[in-house]
Formats: structure tokens, sequence, C-alpha cells
């Protein structure tokens, strides 16, 4: 009885431990899975641009033509600070809270979500930097998107 005690003693903290650093690594994948999601769905939207402004750190309003039988797309993204959402609107519809909608996963709060223009040799480029959290665990993503519309160099931006 003494022996089972002291083996069971030391797999229950063993298996406790497994299944917080299991919880963890979940709760890291999906603040990457939804930073990442955020981050890519504005680079299409870049990429698609005619044109493109920044009228400040926490705006990045787009002007696009998708094909010859749609009209003109203008599209904005806009950091909510009070609700910590990012949310798009598209041709003044109204903005909505960009998020993957994956399940039951909810939209995590953005701790920070920049926007800024860079410029480079071959054409210029939108930087966007993000911070989402969900409690403790905090994750910081960064990422440049150019469009093949060349709009960095047609609009001297």
């Amino acid at each position: 009885m003494l022996l089972w005690g002291l083996l069971l003693s030391c797999v229950v903290p063993a298996a406790k431990l497994g299944v917080a650093l299991t919880q963890e690594s979940f709760t890291q994948i999906l603040l990457q899975r939804e930073a990442r999601f955020l981050t890519d769905a504005i680079a299409r939207d870049v990429m698609l641009a005619s044109y493109v402004e920044v009228p400040d750190a926490t705006h990045l309003k787009l002007y696009m033509k998708y094909q010859a039988e749609k009209p003109c797309t203008n599209v904005s993204y806009c950091f909510d600070q009070s609700m910590l959402l990012l949310r798009r609107e598209q041709n003044g519809g109204g903005a909505q809270p960009v998020s993957s909608g994956a399940g039951a996963v909810q939209t995590l709060p953005l701790r920070q979500c920049a926007f800024s223009l860079v410029q480079g040799q071959y054409g210029d480029s939108v930087h966007i930097q993000l911070v989402v959290e969900n409690g403790q665990r905090q994750l910081s993503l960064a990422t440049q998107a150019s469009s093949c519309n060349g709009w960095g160099r047609r609009h001297g931006l």
C-alpha cells in the first residue's frame, strides 16, 4: 500500500503538469492562428488595392478594382480601441469585426493594431503590426504587404 501511495504521489502531479502544458500549447496555437488570419485578410486586400492611404496608425484605406464588370470597391480597416477589435468596412456598408470565426473560437481582443506605409526601393508596402491576447498570453505578429497593382510607384506614396 505504501509503495502504491508513493507511486501515485509522483504520477498525479506529472499528469497534471502534462495537462497544463497541453492547454498552454493549445492557447498559443489559437493565438497564432487568429493573428495570422487577421494579417492575411488585410494583406489580401492590400495586394488587390489600386491606391492605399494610412491616415493614422489605426486606420487603413484601400481603393480597389477587382474586375471590369464590378464597380470600384473601397475597403477600410479600423482598430476600435474601445472594443479592442479590428473592424472592416466595405463601400460604406457598416464596419464588421474581422475574425476567423472558426468553430467555438471567439474573436480575441487585440491589444494593439498599427498600420504604416514603408517606402522601399522597388515600391511601397503596408506594414501591419498586431498584438493579440488571451488571458495572460500575448502574441505579437508583424508583416508587410505590397500591391500587385504597383500603387506605391504610380501614386508616389
